[in-house]
């Protein structure tokens, strides 16, 4: 049994899997087994992982049929043994110590997660942003779930290191077309198995903005995918007794998500399913921006208002 296990997914990425992989190898922490998932890649990627697995005895590299991110990671953590898991997506890379830091925060402090901060980059390597916490420490389950839904803690999966027995049959129980936001339901689902969790401002990640990844390509063709991962939010929520605790941030954050959809899509005002979500919404009195967003989804023909406040949005976006 490895200390750690750091498990990677791959789908075309043999522009960017080298450095991603030498970034692991040479770790100042070596107790750790390199589980590589390609998942059904049509370039040379596994031809490179492969290549890595033959020189080091440390790596792993599978192979299957295209599934999504998800069924990726479910496929490496079976097959891992590792007492802590952590993910690192193939365009993305670590600082050398990046592990040996988790791990210290994490032994020292009995914790079943751990969150660093990060670093993101665009593809010329030229910082965009630098993702750190304004409140650091160790805390509670439900004192973290309120720092993660105002983020100011982490949503996904990369830069936290998690315990082995924070998973269960929840946490990768979410449909594979979801493939777009699967992070945020991983996340919380962890979390919610949790009882000990750190969130430090130490980087022990490198984000790269990939014009390739799914998040630039994705295409809101149905609203089905977004629809599975706000109910999925919703169902552990109530599973665990908290909905009414934290109801606000969780319609907040589905009506952000369809408004989203909706703006790439304008089909998808049509569909019952977000006008349901946004009289529900509006039901519990939202304030802000989201009472606006609200009358948006159920009011259609508020469209053109909207589409041109997004675009206006994204001009003045570039122009900082």
């Amino acid at each position: 049994m490895q200390v750690i296990s750091v498990i990677v997914p791959v789908y075309n990425a043999s522009g960017f899997i080298i450095k991603c992989l030498d970034s692991i190898v040479h770790q100042t922490f070596n107790e750790f087994e390199l589980i590589i998932v390609d998942d059904g890649s049509t370039d040379n990627s596994l031809e490179v992982c492969r290549e890595y697995a033959q020189r080091d005895e440390r790596i792993v590299a599978y192979h299957k049929e295209n599934g999504g991110q998800t069924s990726a990671r479910r496929y490496g953590f079976e097959r891992s043994s590792g007492k802590y898991i952590y993910f690192v997506d193939a365009d993305d890379f670590l600082p050398s110590d990046a592990l040996e830091i988790l791990l210290r925060h994490a032994e020292e402090k009995s914790l079943d997660i751990v969150d660093g901060a990060s670093i993101s980059y665009f593809e010329n390597l030229k910082v965009k942003e630098h993702v750190c916490f304004g409140k650091t420490g160790v805390y509670d389950m439900l004192p973290y779930l309120h720092l993660m839904f105002q983020e100011q803690a982490n949503n996904a999966t990369h830069a936290c290191l998690i315990k082995r027995t924070a998973f269960n049959a929840d946490t990768f129980d979410i449909p594979n077309d979801v493939r777009l936001g699967e992070d945020i339901y991983i996340h919380l689902s962890l979390v919610l198995n949790s009882q000990r969790i750190g969130i430090f401002n130490d980087i022990v990640y490198y984000y790269m903005l990939n014009s390739a990844s799914i998040t630039h390509r994705y295409k809101h063709k149905s609203v089905k995918p977004v629809e599975f991962q706000i109910e999925g939010i919703r169902k552990l929520l109530n599973k665990h007794d908290v909905f009414g605790e934290f109801k606000e941030y969780f319609y907040r954050r589905a009506i952000t998500n369809l408004t989203t959809a909706c703006i790439n899509n304008r089909k998808l005002l049509s569909v019952p399913y977000v006008r349901m979500i946004a009289n529900e919404a509006l039901h519990e009195q939202p304030s802000g921006y989201v009472k606006v967003l609200c009358y948006f989804l159920k009011y259609p023909i508020l469209y053109p208002f909207f589409w041109f406040a997004n675009q206006t949005r994204r001009i003045l976006t570039k122009l900082k």
